[in-house]
């Protein structure tokens, strides 16, 4: 389901409706037609945030030399069985 987008002008004459909007699932606020800003409860907020999870980042000179064969291995599997691009 696509993001819904509101205005600035609708946040401050409608702010109830952006609000549940905002419960349901992270919403969009424009101004002057550009997205400005995201708008979600505190728990979606917490999930994307949370850092207690096996989620790591690295920069590809940084990576591990065993997480580097990993994804060598899994590259090379993918182009393996991939189809040549006509």
């Amino acid at each position: 389901m696509p993001r819904r987008n509101f205005s600035s002008t609708e946040l401050g004459r409608n702010h109830t409706e952006v609000l549940m909007a905002a419960a349901r699932a992270p919403i969009t606020i424009t101004k002057h037609k550009q997205s400005r800003y995201v708008l979600m409860t505190k728990e979606h907020y917490d999930q994307l945030t949370k850092t207690d999870g096996p989620r790591q980042a690295f920069l590809s000179k940084d990576l591990p030399d065993e997480m580097h064969d990993e994804l060598v291995a899994g590259i090379e599997e993918y182009l393996g069985e991939s189809e040549p691009v006509e």
